[in-house]
């Protein structure tokens, strides 16, 4: 099986001015390896990518689950030691007890610790660098909920085009990206909006002038070729994007406050933090989204209006509930 080459990065380390503790702060381009850094030099803001073959994994969720595992994971311990210490579905969980006889135990997910900020979910994207002349595989691990809504939907729909045509995805040359987004969130019961930079997917117009210039292979027999399979994601705790035990808040300057009156505040936050919740459980339960839909959310978290943020309340209900019968 092809082996993991590296990981691709989206933040750096600063030491604190003060305190000289290193914590982890986002920045707006991919952090390479060195080999990489000849074909894209020091702060590439756009990497050329292959996606894995779905040709034996042409069920969605067994195609994403090769290329972008995700799962609601807690860790404990330092920098450079963090120790994956529950792993879960969203229902069930797998969790380190040391009484155990098997040094593990299961047990309901989610749990108390997703509601305090402990536990997230976070997702490991794999692909193949297009100018490095090997298969083997690098990662990028984010817990950025719409760059992995973004990379859910982008796939799926590719998928799906894919199978229509009776084509295979990893024939599409495509770019990751860096986009800048302003991404609302809650903050001790307040919404408050900051810059952030998202991963987006598209297919390259460079080489397709269409969804259907792609170049299709005559068609082989499953039975004559062995499986393809990835090397395992590495799931340690990557520092320079998950937070540190004591990391630095974000700077104020990147808040940006409503100017509504104390009522309507807490009306708003509510309201985000439905949409939000509604978003995460549209995640989990793989309910397919339109571009479209998730602009006009995007939208609505983006400008706090009411009327829009109960439209999309509304909306994600019906779909989800259309999802679960």
């Amino acid at each position: 099986r092809p082996v993991r080459l590296g990981k691709i990065h989206l933040g750096v380390m600063q030491k604190h001015p003060k305190t000289q503790k290193e914590y982890p702060v986002e920045v707006d381009y991919f952090v390479i390896p060195d080999e990489l850094k000849k074909f894209y030099g020091e702060k590439p803001k756009a990497l050329n990518i292959r996606l894995p073959s779905a040709f034996f994994d042409k069920n969605f969720d067994g195609y994403l689950e090769k290329i972008f595992p995700q799962y609601l994971k807690r860790y404990k311990g330092g920098k450079d030691y963090g120790v994956l210490v529950c792993k879960g579905d969203g229902e069930t969980a797998i969790a380190i007890d040391p009484e155990s006889k098997t040094g593990l135990t299961e047990k309901p997910c989610p749990c108390p610790y997703l509601e305090d900020g402990t536990c997230r979910r976070i997702g490991i994207f794999r692909f193949r660098i297009e100018e490095m002349p090997s298969l083997n595989i690098y990662q990028i691990t984010t817990s950025s909920f719409n760059s992995i809504l973004n990379i859910n939907s982008f796939c799926r729909d590719l998928l799906e085009h894919c199978l229509t045509i009776g084509a295979d995805p990893s024939f599409y040359h495509l770019v990751l990206r860096r986009a800048e987004q302003k991404v609302q969130r809650l903050e001790k019961g307040e919404a408050k909006s900051s810059r952030h930079y998202i991963l987006t997917l598209d297919i390259d117009q460079r080489y397709h002038k269409s969804l259907f210039d792609v170049s299709v292979p005559k068609a082989i027999k499953e039975e004559s070729v062995p499986a393809a399979k990835l090397p395992p994601p590495d799931e340690s705790r990557d520092e320079r994007f998950f937070p540190a035990e004591q990391s630095e808040p974000e700077a104020a300057s990147t808040e940006i406050m409503d100017d509504s009156q104390p009522g309507q505040d807490s009306e708003i936050a509510e309201l985000t933090k439905q949409v939000s919740e509604l978003l995460d459980e549209a995640i989990r339960k793989d309910v397919a989204l339109t571009q479209a839909a998730i602009d006009k959310i995007d939208e609505a978290l983006d400008t706090q209006e009411k009327g829009k943020l109960e439209a999309s309340i509304a909306f994600l209900k019906r779909k989800i509930e259309k999802a679960s019968v």
